[in-house]
């Protein structure tokens, strides 16, 4: 498994304009690194927190000020953009070793500017106790196509050898790095899950849950843009 990468036949397609409008939540990243910029994809899930990959961030650790994320990017127009105040990778990221280690590749950026909600709303997130359903939405942008979203709304999951992993063969390729897995709730799409990997071997992608961490992460996040408002008003 590598970083989301598949060749130029095998990747999500670009999205319909009508549902890329739909998505403004899921947004580009560039990370400029020392000797090179990194294209991923992440999911605002709060006013100030964007949820991605992991390896999309390490290439800039102590270089915030060269990290973006922009919010419904769509041809040369988008809805907003904002730097990052803050990198959290997960804290199991660094103790886990092997195939095991894309379980914890999953990083949140507190932006520097709050993205107004009457701009972008954010998406929420999957309930913790839902089933996880036999296919899912895998969306993210393509390193080689930046200015248009792409995905797919009928991708198969499959379980790993581990239970916060799934693998879907919706391939990914670069760009798609921390791209959203959405899972449908009633008439809603809600993040499920943040795509991580590839094979090397076939097209298969890998796709990380939403643990407790994360989710904790979101929850402070919200008790933010609470505080926020109260002293709006």
């Amino acid at each position: 498994m590598t970083g989301a990468a598949a060749t130029a036949s095998e990747t999500l397609p670009v999205l319909d304009a009508e549902k890329r409008i739909a998505l403004p939540a899921v947004g580009l990243i560039r990370a400029k690194g020392v000797d090179s910029v990194v294209i991923c994809t992440g999911t605002l899930v709060a006013p100030d927190l964007v949820v991605t990959s992991a390896h999309c961030t390490d290439k800039t650790a102590g270089l915030l000020k060269d990290i973006e994320f922009v919010a419904g990017l769509n041809g040369t127009r988008f809805l907003a953009n904002s730097g990052a105040a803050e990198v959290l990778p997960h804290p199991k990221l660094d103790h886990a070793t092997g195939r095991g280690k894309f379980r914890y590749d999953v990083a949140v950026i507190r932006l520097g500017r709050p993205v107004p909600e009457e701009r972008v709303q954010p998406i929420n997130l999957m309930h913790s106790d839902a089933v996880l359903p036999a296919q899912a939405a895998l969306i993210g942008y393509r390193s080689t196509d930046l200015k248009l979203l792409h995905g797919r709304f009928d991708c198969a999951l499959s379980q790993t050898l581990w239970s916060t992993l799934v693998s879907s063969t919706c391939p990914a390729s670069q760009g798609n790095s921390g791209g959203a897995m959405l899972a449908k709730t009633g008439q809603e799409w809600r993040l499920a899950g943040v795509i991580v990997a590839a094979s090397q071997h076939d097209t298969t992608s890998f796709i990380v849950l939403l643990d407790q961490w994360l989710r904790d992460q979101v929850d402070a996040a919200l008790r933010r843009q609470a505080r926020r408002s109260a002293k709006v008003q």
